[in-house]
């Protein structure tokens, strides 16, 4: 029996070998994990324009026949990772130009940064409008991140570190069978950890929390919109993890949509256009859920069939 089940783990362990990819570089040579591809940070501080995002100069006049889309979001939308031709902002921008009508145009503004919550965006499209910059659409990239503060969680934080740690020990590292289970596990605590967390910020019974600040920037930037004539739209953009029709976070989408909505707001969820994904080919980095360059894609894709289908476009 124990002759059996030595030979049945190595057989297990050849096979992980042969067939399974080598585990990813989760760290550089000074053993710091790598949470950002090599630059990246110093191309985005290059890429940014002279108001401080990462998109490319803006003119404050606009050309006749130009239909000009301002994007608030958070990191999901900035893209510090990417370069900004590979930005969902970038790439919807010219799939809308590629349509357009000779002597029309469409110019989109990434007005987003990381860790900017739905307050910060109403600030940034204040100063905006206060400026003459004159927007036609606010666009809204809500993420769940808007309204929470995951990033205080001791719980969830130390989970997350454990995850990445845990690929240093002698087993991980010379075990690749025992590494690829260990993983999952690790990740399901993660996964629970995060989902709790979201689920909490979001509790509507709170009298006090992000989200309902969250709500009541979306309410000033609806009367913003009034005050200043443009209109407004709403996509929210999910949690890059189990993207199929159980998706655990689909309730809170439901949530954020029928608030957009009961506030004046055409708005969708993203979440349908990247069911059947595997999550983690979308991420930027093993370390790093952010979208990569297909995410942003598939977003872009997205996000224009919303605004065509909701008559936010010309």
């Amino acid at each position: 029996l124990g002759l059996g089940l030595v030979l049945a783990l190595l057989g297990t362990e050849v096979a992980f070998r042969v067939m399974a990819p080598a585990p990813p570089q989760l760290r550089d040579e000074s053993g710091e994990l790598i949470l950002s591809a090599p630059g990246a940070v110093e191309r985005y501080e290059r890429e940014s324009n002279e108001q401080g995002f990462h998109d490319y100069a803006w003119t404050r006049e606009k050309a006749p026949g130009t239909w000009r889309i301002v994007v608030l979001g958070d990191s999901f939308t900035a893209g510090r990772q990417l370069t900004r031709d590979e930005l969902f902002t970038e790439i919807l921008e010219r799939r809308l130009n590629e349509r357009s009508d000779e002597g029309s145009a469409y110019e989109l503004f990434n007005v987003a940064k990381p860790g900017w919550g739905t307050a910060n965006q109403l600030d940034a499209l204040e100063v905006l409008v206060a400026d003459g910059w004159a927007p036609d659409v606010a666009l809204i990239v809500y993420f769940v991140n808007d309204a929470s503060n995951m990033g205080t969680n001791p719980a969830l934080v130390g989970a997350m570190l454990e995850l990445f740690e845990r690929r240093n020990r002698f087993l991980n590292r010379h075990w690749r069978s025992w590494d690829w289970l260990d993983l999952r596990l690790r990740r399901r605590r993660v996964s629970e950890l995060t989902l709790t967390e979201y689920r909490d910020a979001f509790d509507s019974d709170r009298e006090e929390g992000t989200w309902r600040e969250s709500q009541e920037a979306l309410l000033g930037i609806r009367d913003l919109a009034e005050e200043h004539g443009f209109r407004v739209g709403l996509v929210v953009f999910p949690v890059l993890m189990q993207l199929d029709e159980d998706h655990a976070l689909r309730g809170l989408y439901d949530m954020i949509e029928e608030r957009a909505v009961e506030l004046g707001f055409p708005s969708r969820q993203l979440l349908p256009a990247f069911l059947g994904e595997n999550a983690q080919d979308l991420w930027v980095l093993p370390t790093n859920a952010h979208p990569n360059a297909r995410g942003n894609a598939i977003a872009a894709r997205a996000i224009e069939a919303f605004l065509t289908e909701e008559g936010l476009l010309p």
